[in-house]
């Protein structure tokens, strides 16, 4: 697997195309380039074009580890609750295996994670100003455990 990283000028996002056979270390090492690089601090959001990737390389343990290596790292970087990613993929079988890494983290983390099978919808997605958070209401009573 491989990867090509871009910070397009007239883009809000840094933006992740790869290439190959899916393997756990590829997503880590793009994934490390993007959080390391310096443009990437002031956008905060990525698209990754996984549609010439093969994913059916993937293990279950792979889409964990990867899930649980993006839960730490998220966690340690402050503006971390700011992070939108969209990701696109060119089949359904692709879709299904994003999601398999997405669902968990929406319980885990407060990144914002969209897949998609249009890369024009992933992109109008990441343009759209991001939606105010929903108030959290507390009860007035420390609730009985």
């Amino acid at each position: 697997m491989h990867h090509d990283l871009s910070f397009p000028a007239d883009r809000r996002f840094a933006l992740v195309i790869t290439h190959g056979a899916a393997s756990l270390e590829g997503f880590l090492a793009f994934t490390l380039e993007v959080a390391r690089h310096p443009a990437w601090a002031s956008r905060l959001s990525m698209l990754v074009d996984h549609r010439d990737l093969d994913l059916s390389t993937m293990k279950k343990s792979d889409v964990d580890a990867y899930r649980r290596f993006c839960t730490r790292l998220l966690s340690a970087i402050p503006a971390a609750g700011a992070v939108r990613a969209a990701t696109v993929v060119a089949r359904p079988l692709d879709f299904g295996i994003v999601r398999q890494w997405e669902i968990p983290l929406e319980d885990e983390l407060v990144l914002v994670h969209r897949a998609f099978q249009s890369y024009t919808d992933a992109e109008t997605w990441l343009a759209r100003a991001p939606a105010e958070p929903e108030a959290s209401v507390a009860p007035e009573e420390p609730l009985e455990p």
